[in-house]
């Protein structure tokens, strides 16, 4: 389990601003493609600050939800293609 620790740096009406520790590209990489599938979404992109130090600065725009939602909304996504995945390769194994 990945272990990520998330501060809002900045918080104005649908944009938003986060420091996340413990995380890297492959997670971030992974969130940002998902939240450019969805309209509501304006803008989402990170920066990594060093990449020794697994901090990332990540920040996400909306139009008409709020960041939060667009965000547990495409994890949600994102869990539901990782169980896809999962269920293929168990058939497939068997």
């Amino acid at each position: 389990m990945i272990r990520m620790d998330v501060e809002v740096l900045e918080k104005v009406e649908k944009r938003r601003t986060m420091r996340i520790t413990g995380s890297d590209h492959t997670v971030m990489n992974l969130l940002c493609s998902e939240l450019h599938n969805d309209e509501n979404v304006v803008f989402a992109a990170y920066r990594e600050e060093h990449p020794l130090t697994k901090t990332i600065t990540f920040f996400i725009e909306t139009s008409e939800k709020t960041p939060e939602r667009a965000i547990s909304e495409a994890v949600s996504r994102i869990q539901k293609q990782i169980d896809e995945v999962e269920e293929k390769f168990k058939k497939a194994v068997r």
